[in-house]
């Protein structure tokens, strides 16, 4: 059963997330020699600790919140889950890469998080604008990822191909969101999922 709630208390793993990627930010801002160690550290401290939140709850309240914009439901916690856990492990991962190349710095731990966050505003998203900001904000981590090798050609060609191609898609999709906004369309999936199914029928 779906309903309004006024607490903000959904997107507490979200929140969590932003706290705790505005944290590693000025941890490698301020400890210059140890902060990729530290963000590091932090990174996996963090998806752990998203995961019992979002473990929690499940099987609890779900519903709706933020104007019907954000949804709380079984399949987003079991998405957010299994985002946080392979997030886990890629960082795991990564960290021999990284070193291998020189490139381990604080900076990439700080674009995951906020990577992470983007795609679990997007599973949760109820409304296409919430699944653009979303996008948007996991979009611009990974820009910053592919560039992260400044001394490699290669990479610097593929952050601008990968940034212009994407860039065509973006105005694309404001351009739709924006003929359904001024033509009274309704933006919700909800009411998108009503229609196709009034279409069917």
């Amino acid at each position: 059963m779906m309903f309004e709630v006024v607490n903000m208390s959904f997107a507490l793993p979200e929140m969590f997330l932003l706290g705790m990627a505005c944290t590693i930010l000025l941890v490698v801002a301020f400890f210059k020699k140890t902060g990729a160690s530290l963000a590091y550290g932090l990174s996996q401290i963090t998806m752990v600790a998203s995961v019992v939140l979002v473990y929690r709850d499940m099987g609890g309240l779900e519903g709706l919140a933020f104007s019907d914009t954000y949804i709380r439901d079984a399949l987003s916690n079991v998405l957010k889950i299994a985002i946080f856990l392979i997030n886990i492990a890629v960082l795991m991962y990564s960290t021999s890469y990284l070193k291998a190349r020189e490139l381990f710095k604080g900076e990439y731990y700080v674009l995951a998080v906020f990577a992470t966050l983007g795609m679990s505003v997007m599973v949760s998203a109820h409304h296409f604008l919430t699944l653009y900001l979303g996008l948007e904000l996991m979009s611009l981590c990974l820009y910053a990822m592919v560039a992260m090798h400044r001394d490699s050609k290669v990479a610097t060609e593929a952050n601008e191909i990968f940034y212009f191609r994407c860039f065509g898609i973006r105005h694309v999709a404001i351009r739709y969101v924006d003929y359904l906004w001024h033509h009274r369309q309704f933006i919700y999936f909800s009411c998108c999922s009503c229609d196709s199914n009034r279409e069917s029928g």
